[in-house]
């Protein structure tokens, strides 16, 4: 078989007489598989080196107790004195009675209790007091809204309110916006 110049590798292999060119392809393969391998064995030994010979020293001295800490500062809430009043369009209704106790961390449950001496229907539609820090309103039991004034009866429900302040006095007027039932 004739080659051409500069291909003479290719026409050796191309040909199937592959008396040298292969033996030594497969030399030099296994013998770069050799030094992989090798490589990877050297530096494979010096990552989990067997312990060295001894025993462990003594445990040091106990540390000396902290300090008690300071007092800090007290934690009792703020009071608040909750007064109710009817407003809105409120007919003939009134707060027969209110109180308002601390359940836990500032938090006010005002039992509120109002009488209607009126002919029609009402319903609580809000409730407003004066721009206050120490206090926020949290919720009703009905919900607002919810709460209906019937004719000749007197209607119990809950307002929730928190106090917002760590200590000291708060006194918060109240008023109970009312409108007819069936409007806002």
């Amino acid at each position: 078989m004739a080659l051409a110049s500069g291909s003479q590798t290719a026409g050796v292999v191309a040909g199937g007489a592959a008396h040298g060119l292969l033996s030594l392809a497969t030399i030099g393969m296994a013998a770069a598989a050799l030094v992989v391998s090798t490589l990877v064995v050297i530096t494979g030994v010096g990552l989990h080196g067997a312990n060295g010979t001894g025993t462990a020293g003594a445990a040091g001295a106990s540390g000396a107790n902290g300090a008690n800490g300071a007092a800090g500062p007290g934690t009792t809430w703020g009071t608040l004195t909750i007064t109710f009043s009817m407003g809105g369009k409120a007919q003939g209704l009134s707060v027969s009675s209110s109180q308002c106790t601390i359940q836990a961390h500032g938090a006010y449950a005002c039992v509120v209790s109002v009488a209607s001496a009126s002919t029609t229907t009402q319903k609580l539609t809000g409730l407003s007091y004066p721009e206050n820090p120490n206090v926020y309103y949290a919720g009703a039991d009905p919900t607002i809204g919810w709460i209906v004034f019937n004719p000749g009866a007197t209607t119990t429900f809950t307002l929730w309110f928190q106090a917002v302040q760590v200590s000291g006095n708060s006194v918060v007027p109240v008023t109970l916006l009312v409108n007819p039932a069936g409007s806002s």
